[in-house]
């Protein structure tokens, strides 16, 4: 009734070494005693892989991947909850509930592209400062706003590729004096070179003058206004209008634009600066392959001295969108 010896092996280095457990021996175990977190299984102090939620800080020495979303902070709206850089420095990013945005404690420094789905807002809401975008680092080459211009400041010069326009059109204005004006037969008309006037020296005759006009390409012409000036007590003059005209260099007739004339009566009054209209423009935009130019006639009424009644000038209004050189 004895039992017989097990003479199997089973030390050291065979596969049912008593002394060893997976292969390793006790100095590969680190005793419970030393370790501090030790826990009873009752006790479940581990975050879970699944999904789990910490009270305390997490120290990553290495990097931090998420295949998923990261949140950081509580649900919290009236917190500010930020991601700091360097232990024991203020380095963060902070997402600040009142403003809905992320702020950035320092500079924030962008080696590739920067893109925005939405608005991207630069400086503080402190309107008394100038806030500006820097290019190259070290210079001081920038676009800036400026708060009291209410305007933005290049720092040099800006090249611009295609078409550079205006959020919405903007009116301008066009003078002719008399002086731009030559006359369709030589010697019939006075330029009063003091004063700033032209006037017919034949009061039977009358002059037709006439000027070039340069606007920018595809303006559009919204009025068409001559000045003139009648000093006497009767009617000043027997004719007087105002036509603008266009045509081809290669094109014999001309067409006209715009036409307005004086009125046959009028209250009579001396001294008096008048002005006439046209506010109705045909074919008001313009074209680069076309001249334009201004007529005036005008002939006094019989009786009446010449420099009593003389021509002022013309003035054309028009709108553009496209910001020309």
């Amino acid at each position: 009734g004895g039992v017989a010896r097990n003479t199997w092996p089973s030390g050291g280095g065979s596969s049912t070494d008593a002394d060893t457990l997976n292969g390793h021996d006790s100095s590969y175990f680190i005793p419970a005693s030393d370790y501090s977190d030790f826990m009873p299984i009752s006790t479940d102090n581990w975050v879970n892989t699944t999904g789990d939620t910490m009270s305390g800080a997490l120290t990553v020495n290495g990097n931090l991947k998420a295949n998923s979303s990261l949140y950081v902070g509580t649900k919290i709206t009236s917190d500010n909850d930020a991601i700091y850089f360097d232990y024991g420095t203020q380095e963060s990013l902070q997402w600040n509930n009142k403003m809905s945005e992320f702020q950035f404690s320092d500079d924030l420094k962008v080696y590739g592209s920067l893109k925005t789905n939405s608005d991207l807002y630069i400086g503080t809401d402190d309107t008394s400062d100038n806030d500006a975008i820097y290019f190259d680092t070290g210079t001081t080459e920038s676009l800036q706003w400026n708060n009291s211009a209410a305007e933005f400041q290049l720092s040099d010069d800006l090249q611009v590729n295609g078409e550079y326009r205006y959020a919405s059109a903007k009116g301008f204005y066009y003078q002719i004096p008399p002086c731009q004006f030559a006359a369709d037969i030589s010697n019939n008309y006075i330029l009063g070179l003091n004063k700033g006037y032209l006037y017919s020296i034949d009061s039977a005759t009358g002059i037709a003058i006439f000027a070039p006009v340069h606007l920018p390409e595809g303006a559009t012409i919204t009025s068409v206004r001559a000045y003139y000036y009648d000093n006497s007590n009767i009617q000043g003059f027997d004719y007087f209008f105002c036509g603008l005209y266009r045509r081809t260099p290669t094109e014999i007739s001309v067409h006209q634009l715009s036409f307005v004339n004086s009125p046959t009566t009028r209250s009579f009054t001396s001294n008096n600066i008048l002005q006439i209209t046209d506010s109705t423009i045909d074919d008001n935009i313009v074209d680069k392959n076309y001249q334009y130019y201004v007529e005036v006639v005008m002939q006094q009424f019989s009786g009446n001295s010449s420099a009593d009644v003389n021509f002022r000038g013309c003035r054309i209004t028009y709108r553009v969108d496209k910001v020309s050189q």
